[in-house]
């Protein structure tokens, strides 16, 4: 717990360009951390952390990108996360990863995304963020080892 709560006060005290060029070190801590239900509402609860999430999937490098979307899959487990997850805007990042990511990280942004869809106000922000695939496509991210 400590730790959680030493993470919260770093990433709170980080600003984002500082955080964004350290993002591969922080974002493995974080989802390491987050792997642990205890601590994924307590993650969540520093109003930095989706944001950062959020620009580190946008801006990071690939590596950084799938641990994002990693981390946004296991933060979605808690019903809470998911609903402050949407309303942070998080949707759209995965949903371009399905396009531009590794194969672990179509699938981590994949399954972020339907655990997103189980609150009923993210199902409309995913539509709107383009997250209607075909069923071909998306059976292609789950049994692929190499989906285009």
């Amino acid at each position: 717990m400590g730790q959680v709560t030493f993470i919260k006060k770093e990433i709170q005290r980080e600003k984002e360009s500082t955080f964004i060029n350290c993002s591969r070190e922080w974002l493995s801590t974080i989802l390491n951390l987050s792997i642990h239900d205890e601590n994924k509402k307590i993650v969540t609860d520093a109003p930095e952390a989706i944001p950062l999430l959020i620009k580190a999937m946008k801006k990071g490098s690939m590596e950084t990108r799938s641990n994002s979307a990693a981390t946004l899959f296991t933060l979605s487990a808690l019903d809470v996360n998911k609903v402050k997850i949407g309303e942070a805007g998080a949707i759209s990042p995965p949903v371009e990863l399905l396009d531009q990511g590794s194969s672990m990280a179509k699938k981590d942004a994949a399954v972020a995304i339907f655990n997103l869809c189980i609150m009923h106000d993210n199902r409309a922000r995913a539509v709107r963020d383009g997250a209607v695939l075909d069923s071909a496509h998306i059976f292609l991210i789950f049994s692929s080892k190499n989906p285009t």
